[in-house]
């Protein structure tokens, strides 16, 4: 597979490409990580490692998936090029952001919102219990997103209380350095 964007093109073996396409659950983010962790381990067999891609077309799903992704990633110490295509909304964007390389097809749809909280929580201290562990999660993901985007999180915050959709080139240029790098010709 031939990745282009901007003036960069990079190639990747097709053994190394990982899909997400529908809801970011326990499930898929276990095939993820599997994915992750046998392109590590193939990697160190490499010379120079070759990255690894991950395509994502995801209407969303569980935010704390992102953030196991996230820390096999670290702890495996593996490249990875993140691709939004289709739907990258909610938890899909937020995992858009943990690639060291950020893009977006042409014709992705990309969206930015504060995430909905299922709960079945009968007493009040427990709605209250988690609801401040919901609030904790939206502060790791608005965190995340100043990092990667280099908006301030108050700013982030407040543009996430309703539905922002972007394209990719808005997606772009929002903030210093966009919610990706580059859209895929």
């Amino acid at each position: 597979m031939e990745l282009r964007y901007d003036s960069h093109r990079i190639e990747v073996p097709d053994r190394r490409v990982i899909t997400l396409v529908g809801s970011l659950k326990e499930a898929s983010a276990r095939s993820i990580i599997t994915g992750i962790i046998k392109s590590a381990q193939e990697a160190q067999e490499q010379e120079k490692p070759e990255p690894v891609v991950l395509l994502i077309d995801s209407k969303g799903g569980e935010t704390n998936q992102v953030f196991a992704i996230m820390d096999v990633k670290s702890l495996w110490n593996v490249s990875l090029i993140t691709i939004g295509t289709g739907y990258v909304y909610s938890a899909g964007l937020f995992l858009l952001q943990i690639g060291d390389i950020r893009l977006a097809t042409r014709h992705a749809s990309l969206l930015l919102h504060v995430g909905s909280v299922k709960t079945e929580e009968d007493s009040p201290r427990d709605l209250e219990s988690s609801l401040r562990a919901c609030r904790a999660i939206d502060q790791k993901v608005i965190s995340l997103l100043a990092r990667r985007t280099g908006k301030r999180t108050k700013q982030i915050a407040i543009d996430w209380q309703s539905d922002r959709y972007f394209t990719p080139r808005q997606a772009r240029g929002y903030g210093p350095r966009g919610l990706i790098d580059g859209i895929v010709a």
